[in-house]
């Protein structure tokens, strides 16, 4: 019978089949994505086309097969990443890969890992880029010698928690960085080892081409090491760009805190260097203050720098960085920072990265470094301030950043764009999330349409996992939000509407709108009996104002006769306090502009205001003699300057003044130090309104408000006592 074409190719199809049935059925535990496949506990026998990773996971056999590779389609794979049962000893034998002409990248990872002697284990890879032996506990330095050659190029050589069992530690003596260097290897990762540095080291024929160490969480010991050594050592470093030194506990190498950052900034040991991570290094809390550091000079070329996790609390540093800095990145989030100068990094002007989440920044928000904080940054394009528990932040803060693409201000206590943003026209995406926003009010939200019409349209500004109102005052900031958010995002958006959590929409908004109108109505139908009792009000309040007038005007003038006739206790209408080392031409000037306007009010020529040295009795104890000038004054002024804040005597007139009950005034000079207030005299100074002293362009005292306004409170002050004691005797 004579067999047709078609009957062929059916034939042909149903072999291929059937030989990809019995090739893939026994890989019923392979993921096939893409380029890559990830198998369990063996290595197929096949690799499907296309395919150019493996990945076995949990392999379960004590050594690998040097045919398990004999089929062409694993000339592709140029990834291979083999992790071992964790209860299996594995072998590794020469030529085992030989096979693999094209593979890049090989992973082997077996706590129970040894290796053939004859030197041959990777034989047959002139392609290999990548050696991965981490977690290979067992391994010493004497496998990776008969493992590794100089024939072998390799360029990255990861051995991160080798050499852990039974506390053994990764021996690094000479023959091991004559190995690294032969190797030519320009990445090395030790991450997780128990390093032990051995001498003699003697590295005089010897360049390094490595220029990536990874020694993070790493604990070191040394060994026979003399100065000498040391001096070899350095050479190490001489071409590493990029240092990652995390997690090594400080007690493991020297750091000056005192000296702050810079302290591996003027060594010729970094001077290479340009990514630098320290993350996580110090145990103990860092408080650097009022410091200064030159690095002018210095040799860098540092371009990254993470410290984050590090503890550093207050960080208040003057810093010269040099002229040619190339600092870009910044990391200082996961601190606690409570304080940063903005002289610590002020003159690097080439950042622009800056990452300060997670610190308690909401503590220097109140002083003004803060808003200082970025004044220099002029490039900078990404900056992180979430979880820092801001519930402002100055309207100037980020006004010389225009250049800005990310602003994360995610997880704090905002509930409004207070600040200057109008100008940010480079952001892609400015991030509110989970703040304490009911809504944006007219003024804020006029800021945000102006800046999103100059916005690019894949530009995004979040408001997600804010407590938002929908409700008349909020109309304009949803509809704001319902034209504006991509309609997949808006979806993750809820408000509360008659104290219910529902998705902000359309509906929603129709639903504000229908509750606004029905609003206005029923303000319109009551504005009219509205008019009518507020008439009836109006007319009976300002009967009731007049008589008030009227009682006032009598009590005053009671408190006069009383006063003039010495019939009250107090002998004097005002008692000004002030610190010995102000006392000058500006404190005469004030006590003869207020003590002449005082004597005017009361129309008297007897002195009404009292100054400790000259109304105190001489031979009595000072402190009764403060005491009874207090007692027998009505009112009590304060000239507040720093002298003052800092006086013994001055915080124990005020705490009496306090604890007597007696009206306090304050009179302040400028450029008053907060930070040298006591609590009582900071609470005071921030509940109360006070008066300030300016000095004219001709160098004359003033005062703000004038002398007749502040005479007017002391007597109003004095009457508002005076009636209240009668209120009390009555």
């Amino acid at each position: 019978m004579m067999i047709t074409e078609r009957q062929r190719l059916s034939s042909m199809v149903i072999v291929m089949l059937l030989y990809i049935m019995y090739v893939f059925g026994q890989d019923k535990n392979c993921v096939i994505e893409e380029s890559l496949i990830v198998c369990e506990t063996r290595l197929p026998q096949v690799v499907p086309d296309n395919v150019t990773k493996v990945i076995i996971n949990d392999f379960v056999h004590g050594k690998i097969d040097n045919e398990t590779f004999r089929h062409s389609s694993w000339g592709s794979v140029s990834f291979l990443d083999i992790t071992v049962n964790l209860y299996k000893n594995f072998l590794l034998y020469d030529f085992n890969f030989f096979l693999l002409g094209n593979l890049k990248a090989l992973g082997i990872h077996s706590p129970g890992l040894t290796l053939g002697v004859d030197k041959q284990i990777l034989y047959g890879l002139p392609k290999l880029e990548l050696l991965n032996l981490s977690s290979c506990y067992q391994l010493q330095t004497h496998d990776l010698i008969n493992l590794l050659n100089k024939n072998i190029g390799l360029d990255t050589l990861i051995l991160d928690q080798t050499s852990m069992f039974d506390n053994r530690r990764l021996l690094m003596d000479n023959a091991f960085f004559v190995l690294i260097c032969e190797t030519k290897i320009r990445k090395l990762s030790l991450s997780g080892c128990n390093l032990l540095i051995q001498g003699p080291l003697n590295f005089s024929n010897i360049s390094f081409t490595w220029n990536n160490v990874n020694v993070s969480n790493t604990t070191i010991t040394r060994k026979n090491l003399d100065l000498s050594d040391l001096i070899q050592l350095t050479k190490l470093f001489a071409n590493v760009k990029t240092l990652d030194m995390s997690y090594i506990s400080d007690r493991f190498w020297n750091v000056n805190y005192t000296n702050g950052i810079g302290f591996l900034g003027c060594s010729d040991l970094f001077y290479n260097l340009e990514y630098l991570t320290l993350n996580h290094i110090s145990s103990r809390n860092i408080i650097i203050s009022n410091s200064f550091v030159d690095l002018s000079k210095c040799k860098m070329r540092l371009k990254s720098f993470h410290m984050k996790s590090n503890n550093i609390h207050i960080l208040n540093r003057t810093t010269i960085w040099q002229n040619n800095t190339r600092l870009f990145e910044l990391d200082l989030s996961f601190n606690n920072m409570e304080y940063l100068s903005p002289s610590t990094f002020g003159t690097v002007f080439t950042l622009k990265t800056l990452l300060l989440a997670h610190n308690h920044l909401y503590r220097m928000a109140p002083y003004k470094e803060f808003k200082e904080l970025f004044v220099t940054f002029e490039i900078l394009q990404y900056l992180d301030l979430s979880y820092n528990n801001l519930d402002w932040l100055p309207y100037e803060m980020f006004v010389s950043n225009n250049d800005l693409t990310i602003l994360h201000l995610s997880h704090n206590k905002l509930s409004s764009v207070n600040f200057k943003i109008e100008h940010l026209v480079k952001l892609q995406f400015l991030n509110l999330d989970s703040n304490r926003i009911l809504y944006i009010d007219s003024v804020a939200l006029a800021k945000l349409i102006r800046l999103s019409m100059k916005l690019s349209k894949s530009a995004r500004i979040s408001f997600y996992d804010n407590p938002l109102l929908c409700c008349c005052k909020s109309e304009e900031f949803i509809t704001w939000l319902v034209s504006s958010v991509n309609s997949k995002l808006l979806k993750q958006y809820e408000c509360s509407l008659d104290g219910n959590h529902v998705s902000i929409n359309i509906h929603a908004l129709s639903r504000i709108q229908f509750l606004c109108i029905r609003s206005k109505i029923i303000i319109g139908s009551v504005i009219s009996g509205i008019g009518i009792v507020s008439i009836a009000s109006l007319v009976t309040s300002g009967l009731v104002y007049r008589k008030r007038q009227r009682r006032r005007k009598r009590m005053q003038y009671n408190f006069i006769e009383e006063f003039k006739d010495g019939n009250l206790h107090e002998k004097f209408l005002c008692f000004l306090s002030f610190s010995s080392e102000d006392e000058g031409n500006s404190i005469n000037e004030i006590r003869r502009n207020l003590g002449g306007r005082l004597k005017e009010l009361i129309m008297t020529e007897k002195e009404v205001m009292c100054i400790g040295d000259s109304n105190f009795n001489p031979g009595f104890p000072i402190v009764d003699e403060i005491l009874r000038c207090i007692s027998e004054s009505c009112v009590v002024a304060f000239i507040v300057s720093n002298s003052f804040c800092e006086s013994h005597w001055c915080q124990m007139e005020l705490r009496e003044a306090y604890e007597l009950n007696k009206p306090i005034i304050f009179i302040c000079k400028d450029d008053i130090d907060l930070t040298k207030m006591a609590p009582l005299m900071l609470t005071i100074f921030r509940n109360f309104a006070r008066a300030k002293i300016v000095v004219k362009a001709d160098g004359q005292i003033d005062i703000i408000p004038s002398y007749e306004h502040i005479s007017e409170s002391i007597m109003q002050m004095a009457v508002a006592r005076y009636e209240n004691q009668l209120h009390i005797h009555s």
